[in-house]
């Protein structure tokens, strides 16, 4: 049996892997991967200032890295595991001990952005979301990209 194709518009089903790509849809995906490498490449470049252009040329090739890697490449600044991160918190707060709660819509899942649930994940987010801008604003002496993650 053969999958059958509804669409609204003739591009719609663009690179799908039901049916062989047309040149011209080579094309257009490749040109959008072009744009989408060289704005990344442009981002590193501007808020990047230690890295070299060459470096940047060498290191964006598709490769992923673990923090140690891109902390040492100049990619990120400072490296905050969990247990971490809440001690920065409970130091810069100057507090002797807190707690971090997880609401769950249900009891027994732990969600993550990883494995997410939409309707259980929302809270999370939105502590993640809080945690992450109290973060950036107090804890880490620079601007630039984060990620927080647990």
């Amino acid at each position: 049996m053969r999958p059958v194709i509804i669409k609204s518009v003739e591009k719609k089903d663009i690179g799908i892997p039901f049916r062989h790509m047309t040149e011209e849809e080579r094309k257009i995906i490749d040109k959008e991967i072009k744009i989408l490498h060289q704005k990344f490449a442009d981002l590193v470049t501007s808020r990047r200032s230690k890295i070299k252009k060459e470096t940047i040329a060498e290191i964006a090739n598709g490769l992923h890295f673990n923090a140690d890697r891109a902390q040492e490449i100049g990619l990120i600044d400072h490296i905050a595991y969990y247990d971490a991160f809440l001690q920065s918190v409970k130091e810069k707060l100057k507090l002797k001990d807190f707690s971090l709660v997880r609401y769950t819509l249900f009891p027994g899942a732990i969600p993550s952005t990883y494995s997410p649930n939409v309707s259980a994940l929302m809270p999370l987010m939105t502590i993640e979301k809080a945690l992450s801008e109290f973060y950036e604003a107090s804890v880490i002496p620079a601007s630039g990209y984060y990620f927080l993650g647990w």
